[in-house]
């Protein structure tokens, strides 16, 4: 009720960003037209948002084995349809550890591909309520974050 309230009668300009992982469980009356001017849909990332977040990790962990060409980052993109952006996250960190843990130089995109095959992805494991969200997302015409 408050801060419902307190919205409509703003004085000054406010900028109001809210998350949430499952937009069916809201309230109807916090989503309805006029409480936010905009409602987006993060989807799962496409290949070059997935490629970007390997870059991202890999670089922030194995910057040198990136720079030298030791890891295909397009091979591992090829290879995590269906992944979210934590579970790139876990597959480069869970691959530079086991390279760190065996003694190893370098990691390689055969290291990280091993542990991409272990990983069961976001995708697989909640498959039927992502495709429920998408099938509501998109009935209710919110805009896609994606291009």
């Amino acid at each position: 009720g408050n801060f419902l309230t307190w919205m409509q009668e703003k004085k000054s300009p406010v900028f109001v960003v809210a998350t949430a992982n499952d937009i069916s469980r809201l309230p109807p009356e916090l989503i309805r037209k006029g409480r936010f001017d905009e409602i987006f849909y993060v989807s799962l990332p496409n290949e070059d948002e997935r490629e970007k977040i390997f870059e991202i990790h890999l670089k922030k962990r194995r910057k040198q084995d990136v720079d030298n060409g030791k890891i295909d980052i397009k091979k591992l993109v090829e290879q995590t349809s269906g992944y979210s952006g934590a579970d790139i996250e876990s597959v480069v960190g869970e691959s530079v550890e086991k390279v760190f843990v065996n003694d190893g130089k370098k990691v390689t995109t055969e290291d990280v591909l091993e542990c991409i095959k272990g990983t069961s992805c976001l995708n697989t494991i909640m498959s039927d309520k992502i495709d429920e969200l998408t099938k509501l997302y998109e009935k209710n015409n919110f805009k896609k974050a994606s291009r």
